[in-house]
């Protein structure tokens, strides 16, 4: 299906379904515009370069275009159906007729404005739209976990530094991520609030001042050393856990990805020794203020990465769940194993039994403090470590280059990882005593 920007006819079901199943397959390279030719004037759909598709209003009003969003078809988080956006839309054409502008921001008072209200505008507006998917989502659910209960119905103008203190504070001793989650998002929340004058200031500026913790999370320059790595390594073959688990530790640590890319990792996505991973699932192509074309990325699978992608047909990495069927009887329904999955994992570390029935249980596998997201970094120190040169391991992670370089240099680099990878794979097996012999010619 090509993707036009007139239709002939009236949107139905079966059309947009039809586009959502083609779209999934292949996303347009930039956003579409397609509009209803008949009896709706106005009413259109925008095909975004992510998949969604969302229907809006083009109108005029006071001499200026403007366009009304009604909802998306096809996205959980603002999902409306045809008929749905049909009402909105023909809700929207009274009000132009009647003299109002559908985005006319309802006037409201200062004493109307509290903090549950802003935060939802806040979320709408602006978290949903610049925000990736993954990241809104804990924007979101830190705000309604951690704020919203104790502030929710406040006025955004009666709150200070003196409310928002205790609430990091005591997450800071129980969650420190999280109070560094809502950390961020309460600043970027109240700097919204600012920039509309809802508030005179933003209360929590400098609060890194009053708590440091908040400002650099642990561990951002954990990694392991060769002797580390072969005790982790050995560690985790010894200790409990799910061998998809297991072998997704490995491979972070041999192709030096992102956990959640690897956790995710299909069998579709590899053709003989590549594996190439789709830009909707990586994290720095997934940003909705991102000013080039998404790119995919390609991964060299060496001989000690192939032998941990094991037999399955679908998810590499995959885990069972445990479901109640409607017949009462249990299920097991197969998906990728999750991110969250490796970072227990690795904190649980391994029992050792020892003489005598003791039992002892090594947490991170007997190492200071690590997490799987520390696999890739030690890869990335690994490579520099035996030589390997620094531009060919920033193209096996998938970093940036600068803009002028990403502008100018084009080349692929699949020799250079292809090198970098087989040389790093090759250090390991020599580490571990891995090494296969030698096969005749």
């Amino acid at each position: 299906m090509s993707l036009k920007t007139k239709f002939g006819g009236k949107f139905t079901d079966i059309y947009l379904d039809t586009l959502r199943k083609e779209i999934a397959k292949t996303p347009p390279p930039k956003e579409v515009d397609i509009r209803e030719v008949k009896g709706s004037p106005g009413f259109g759909i925008r095909v975004r370069k992510t998949g969604v598709i969302t229907f809006f209003y083009m109108y005029h009003f006071g001499g200026k275009r403007r366009m009304l969003i009604l909802g998306s078809y096809n996205d959980p988080r603002s999902k409306v159906t045809l008929s749905e956006a049909r009402q909105k839309y023909n809700d929207a054409i009274a009000q132009v007729g009647a003299g109002v502008d559908p985005m006319a921001k309802p006037t409201t008072s200062a004493t109307d404005l509290t903090v549950d209200k802003v935060a939802a505008e806040f979320l709408e507006k602006y978290s949903q739209v610049y925000y990736s998917p993954r990241w809104h989502q804990t924007v979101s659910g830190v705000l309604k976990n951690y704020v919203l209960p104790k502030l929710g119905g406040r006025p955004i103008k009666s709150i200070s530094r003196r409310d928002i203190i205790p609430i990091l504070e005591s997450l800071l001793v129980t969650k420190p991520g999280q109070a560094r989650n809502t950390h961020k998002a309460l600043s970027m929340m109240l700097w919204f609030a600012e920039d509309r004058e809802y508030i005179p200031s933003n209360p929590h500026t400098k609060m890194t001042r009053t708590l440091p913790n908040l400002s650099v999370p642990e561990g951002k320059d954990r990694f392991l050393d060769d002797q580390e790595i072969v005790k982790v390594w050995r560690r985790i073959d010894r200790g409990p856990g799910e061998d998809s688990t297991k072998r997704a530790l490995k491979f972070i640590l041999v192709t030096g990805q992102r956990p959640e890319e690897v956790s995710s990792m299909h069998r579709k996505e590899i053709n003989g020794r590549w594996w190439t991973i789709p830009w909707s699932r990586i994290k720095t192509e997934n940003k909705k203020t991102l000013r080039r074309k998404p790119q995919d990325h390609r991964v060299y699978l060496s001989d000690l990465a192939m032998s941990l992608l094991g037999d399955g047909t679908e998810y590499i990495f995959p885990s069972f769940e445990v479901k109640d069927g409607e017949d009462g009887l249990v299920r097991r329904e197969r998906g990728p194993v999750s991110r969250n999955s490796l970072s227990q994992r690795v904190a649980r570390g391994y029992r050792c039994e020892r003489r005598k029935g003791q039992v002892v249980w090594f947490e991170y596998y007997g190492r200071p403090t690590w997490t799987p997201h520390d696999l890739r970094r030690s890869a990335k120190s690994g490579m520099s470590r035996i030589n390997i040169p620094k531009d060919w391991s920033k193209k096996v992670l998938n970093h940036k280059d600068s803009r002028i370089d990403g502008t100018y240099d084009l080349h692929d680099y699949d020799d250079q990882k292809q090198e970098a990878l087989t040389r790093w794979s090759a250090h390991l097996e020599s580490l571990l005593n891995l090494k296969k012999p030698e096969q005749p010619e």
